[in-house]
């Protein structure tokens, strides 16, 4: 779950999904909807819910939610977050690897730094197509390796958000 701003200083929630559907996993973006006013945690919450409400999935079912580390997302007290964990207290709250991988990625040596932004780079185009795409991104990582001079790797499921 992620709100972004868009060039025209227009906010939106995006929040995508990851589920398992006769025995393998899918992910597909579940929705993407324009914060109207302010996005404070509690806008981003009610926005999540009524998209829930609406389609009659409980918040039961969601078993774990990844953001970045916004206050309105990850804050100490009040955060979106902290908000859904309230109504359902068995679900596991991360810090978003992709986020996380570009916070390591300002301070390490730029070599590995430029690799790093490639690959979040793709990852995040990859995401609208996940199933599609990720035999091609499986092709790319021995490439970079290669180019790079990489001796060890972690395995795509690895790298990938889980």
């Amino acid at each position: 779950m992620d709100e972004s701003t868009l060039k025209d200083s227009e906010a939106v929630l995006i929040t995508y999904v990851r589920y398992i559907d006769t025995g393998h996993f899918d992910e597909e973006m579940l929705f993407c909807k324009r914060l109207e006013s302010t996005t404070t945690s509690k806008d981003i919450y009610n926005k999540l819910k009524n998209y829930l409400d609406v389609n009659n999935i409980p918040m039961k079912n969601i078993t774990s939610c990844a953001a970045d580390s916004a206050l309105n997302m990850m804050g100490k007290k009040n955060d979106c977050l902290k908000l859904m964990k309230d109504e359902n207290p068995e679900m596991v709250l991360v810090h978003c690897v992709i986020h996380r991988e570009n916070l390591v990625a300002n301070n390490i040596l730029p070599v590995l730094n430029e690799v790093l932004h490639s690959v979040v780079s793709m990852l995040l185009k990859l995401m609208p197509n996940f199933s599609l795409s990720l035999a091609t991104f499986g092709d790319f990582l021995p490439n970079v390796e290669t180019k790079i001079g990489l001796r060890n790797h972690r395995q795509l499921g690895d790298i990938l958000p889980t």
